[in-house]
């Protein structure tokens, strides 16, 4: 339990560090039991039928910045893939969705502006 609330403390402090102001974004934290991971999510609606997600994963091994399309079908997956080369936004691993990696010490004031730039640039494209 208290692992589980470092973890949580760090998503709610990072949530805290992330100001994403706009009407089509929603900032959320999630966890799923009995896992020992926590994360921000921040779904942001392009349309009625693309929601693009970025989540930020903690875990024992570190924080992991993932973007994929919710209820993703080939045709959504594409469209992202589309729309992130046109916004320069790169995967570091592509195959698995994420976009960086941090340590799991490292600083919230570090990830947070890496989060902000992707979910601004997201949010705008719509």
């Amino acid at each position: 339990k208290a692992f589980k609330d470092e973890l949580r403390k760090k998503v709610t402090g990072l949530a805290s560090l992330t100001n994403v102001n706009s009407s089509n974004v929603r900032q959320w934290k999630y966890r799923e039991e009995p896992c020992l991971f926590d994360m921000l999510v921040h779904d942001i609606t392009i349309d009625d039928n693309f929601v693009i997600v970025v989540a930020a994963v903690v875990s024992p091994d570190g924080w992991e910045i993932k973007i994929s399309p919710r209820k993703s079908n080939n045709e959504k997956r594409e469209r992202l893939q589309n729309l992130l080369w046109d916004l320069e936004i790169w995967f570091d691993s592509p195959d698995q969705d994420i976009h960086s990696r941090f340590d799991y010490a490292s600083d919230l004031g570090q990830i947070a502006p890496v989060i902000q730039d992707i979910v601004h640039r997201l949010a705008h494209s719509a």
